[in-house]
Protein backbone atom coordinates (compact mmCIF):
# COMPACT_ATOMS: atom_id res chain seq x y z
CA UNK A 1 0.00 0.00 0.00
CA UNK A 2 1.65 3.23 -0.94
CA UNK A 3 0.73 6.49 0.14
CA UNK A 4 -0.12 8.12 -2.83
CA UNK A 5 -3.45 9.68 -1.61
CA UNK A 6 -5.02 10.77 1.86
CA UNK A 7 -7.24 8.30 2.36
CA UNK A 8 -9.54 8.82 5.30
CA UNK A 9 -10.44 5.83 6.95
CA UNK A 10 -12.33 4.75 10.11
CA UNK A 11 -11.63 2.12 12.27
CA UNK A 12 -14.45 0.59 14.92
CA UNK A 13 -12.84 -1.74 17.54
CA UNK A 14 -14.31 -2.65 20.42
CA UNK A 15 -11.87 -1.95 22.85
CA UNK A 16 -8.80 0.20 23.39
CA UNK A 17 -5.83 -1.22 22.61
CA UNK A 18 -7.73 -3.21 19.97
CA UNK A 19 -7.01 -0.60 17.11
CA UNK A 20 -2.94 -0.90 17.85
CA UNK A 21 -2.88 -4.68 18.64
CA UNK A 22 -5.01 -5.22 15.28
CA UNK A 23 -3.85 -2.18 12.86
CA UNK A 24 -0.79 -0.24 14.98
CA UNK A 25 1.21 -1.23 11.91
CA UNK A 26 -1.15 -0.39 9.01
CA UNK A 27 -1.83 3.06 10.81
CA UNK A 28 1.82 4.17 11.81
CA UNK A 29 2.88 2.96 7.70
CA UNK A 30 0.54 5.36 6.51
CA UNK A 31 1.24 8.33 8.42
CA UNK A 32 -0.18 10.54 5.87
CA UNK A 33 -3.81 8.65 5.59
CA UNK A 34 -6.40 10.61 8.00
CA UNK A 35 -7.50 8.02 10.85
CA UNK A 36 -10.53 8.34 13.07
CA UNK A 37 -10.54 5.61 15.64
CA UNK A 38 -13.64 4.20 17.46
CA UNK A 39 -13.58 2.45 21.12
CA UNK A 40 -17.40 1.10 21.18
CA UNK A 41 -16.40 0.44 25.10
CA UNK A 42 -14.88 1.89 28.43
CA UNK A 43 -15.19 5.63 27.73
CA UNK A 44 -15.64 5.38 31.49
CA UNK A 45 -12.58 3.30 32.41
CA UNK A 46 -10.32 5.58 34.36
CA UNK A 47 -7.16 3.73 33.36
CA UNK A 48 -7.80 2.99 29.49
CA UNK A 49 -9.61 6.14 28.46
CA UNK A 50 -6.75 8.43 29.11
CA UNK A 51 -4.48 5.57 27.19
CA UNK A 52 -6.94 5.01 24.05
CA UNK A 53 -6.56 8.78 23.59
CA UNK A 54 -2.73 8.65 24.05
CA UNK A 55 -2.17 5.98 21.82
CA UNK A 56 -4.37 8.41 18.89
CA UNK A 57 -1.77 10.76 19.66
CA UNK A 58 0.98 8.75 18.80
CA UNK A 59 -0.62 6.88 16.19
CA UNK A 60 -1.49 10.94 14.74
CA UNK A 61 -5.44 10.02 14.43
CA UNK A 62 -8.56 11.30 16.28
CA UNK A 63 -11.50 9.14 17.65
CA UNK A 64 -14.01 8.71 20.33
CA UNK A 65 -15.32 6.61 22.71
CA UNK A 66 -18.39 4.98 23.46
CA UNK A 67 -19.28 3.04 26.99
CA UNK A 68 -20.71 -0.33 25.91
CA UNK A 69 -20.43 -2.58 28.76
CA UNK A 70 -18.21 -5.33 27.65
CA UNK A 71 -18.10 -7.09 31.16
CA UNK A 72 -18.34 -11.12 31.57
CA UNK A 73 -21.87 -11.20 32.28
CA UNK A 74 -23.02 -9.29 28.71
CA UNK A 75 -23.57 -11.83 25.62
CA UNK A 76 -21.77 -11.23 22.66
CA UNK A 77 -22.62 -8.86 19.90
CA UNK A 78 -24.73 -11.08 17.68
CA UNK A 79 -26.25 -8.52 15.03
CA UNK A 80 -24.81 -6.42 12.71
CA UNK A 81 -27.57 -4.02 11.30
CA UNK A 82 -26.45 -2.24 8.09
CA UNK A 83 -28.75 0.30 6.13
CA UNK A 84 -30.46 -1.13 3.81
CA UNK A 85 -31.55 1.61 1.18
CA UNK A 86 -31.73 1.93 -2.51
CA UNK A 87 -31.55 4.89 -5.23
CA UNK A 88 -31.80 2.99 -8.71
CA UNK A 89 -28.28 4.46 -9.50
CA UNK A 90 -29.46 8.10 -8.66
CA UNK A 91 -32.67 7.77 -10.71
CA UNK A 92 -34.49 8.71 -7.51
CA UNK A 93 -34.39 9.46 -3.76
CA UNK A 94 -33.34 6.87 -1.20
CA UNK A 95 -36.01 4.12 -0.53
CA UNK A 96 -35.88 1.12 2.11
CA UNK A 97 -35.51 -1.77 0.86
CA UNK A 98 -38.92 -4.04 1.81
CA UNK A 99 -37.52 -7.15 1.37
CA UNK A 100 -34.62 -6.76 3.60
CA UNK A 101 -35.18 -8.56 7.22
CA UNK A 102 -35.92 -5.43 9.16
CA UNK A 103 -37.89 -3.12 7.71
CA UNK A 104 -40.46 -0.76 8.78
CA UNK A 105 -42.91 2.24 7.91
CA UNK A 106 -42.68 4.75 10.73
CA UNK A 107 -45.73 5.97 12.92
CA UNK A 108 -46.43 9.33 11.78
CA UNK A 109 -45.98 10.88 15.11
CA UNK A 110 -41.96 8.69 15.06
CA UNK A 111 -41.55 10.59 11.18
CA UNK A 112 -42.69 13.70 11.89
CA UNK A 113 -40.16 13.95 15.04
CA UNK A 114 -37.40 12.86 13.21
CA UNK A 115 -37.96 15.32 9.97
CA UNK A 116 -38.33 17.95 12.38
CA UNK A 117 -34.74 16.67 13.50
CA UNK A 118 -33.29 17.12 9.84
CA UNK A 119 -34.76 20.97 9.41
CA UNK A 120 -34.73 22.21 12.95
CA UNK A 121 -32.17 20.96 14.25
CA UNK A 122 -29.74 20.25 11.26
CA UNK A 123 -30.96 23.62 9.55
CA UNK A 124 -32.07 21.55 5.96
CA UNK A 125 -34.50 23.86 4.34
CA UNK A 126 -37.74 22.05 3.33
CA UNK A 127 -36.72 21.76 -0.64
CA UNK A 128 -33.20 20.50 0.66
CA UNK A 129 -31.91 16.91 -1.14
CA UNK A 130 -32.12 15.99 3.22
CA UNK A 131 -35.61 16.94 3.81
CA UNK A 132 -37.03 15.57 0.43
CA UNK A 133 -35.20 12.44 1.29
CA UNK A 134 -36.30 11.60 5.25
CA UNK A 135 -37.85 8.15 4.54
CA UNK A 136 -41.19 7.29 6.01
CA UNK A 137 -40.04 3.70 5.74
CA UNK A 138 -36.62 2.17 7.69
CA UNK A 139 -34.74 -0.65 6.31
CA UNK A 140 -31.65 -2.56 7.48
CA UNK A 141 -29.95 -5.76 6.63
CA UNK A 142 -29.44 -8.05 9.48
CA UNK A 143 -26.28 -10.17 9.76
CA UNK A 144 -26.30 -13.00 12.35
CA UNK A 145 -23.27 -14.34 11.48
CA UNK A 146 -19.86 -12.79 10.90
CA UNK A 147 -18.68 -14.82 7.85
CA UNK A 148 -21.92 -14.05 5.82
CA UNK A 149 -21.11 -10.28 6.57
CA UNK A 150 -17.68 -10.06 5.43
CA UNK A 151 -18.80 -11.82 2.14
CA UNK A 152 -21.40 -9.37 2.01
CA UNK A 153 -19.27 -6.63 2.42
CA UNK A 154 -16.90 -8.18 -0.06
CA UNK A 155 -19.62 -8.56 -2.87
CA UNK A 156 -20.29 -4.57 -2.25
CA UNK A 157 -16.78 -3.85 -2.90
CA UNK A 158 -16.23 -5.86 -5.93
CA UNK A 159 -19.25 -3.87 -7.58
Amino acid sequence: MKDTKQNVVAVIVAHPDDETLWAGGTIISHPSWKWFIISLTRKSDADRSPKFFKALNILSASGTMGDLDDGPEVEETRELWIFAYEDGGKQFLPRAVKTEALYKVLPEKTWRKKYAIIKDTFGFNEKSWEADTTPREESFRKFTNSGVAMQWMLNIEKQ
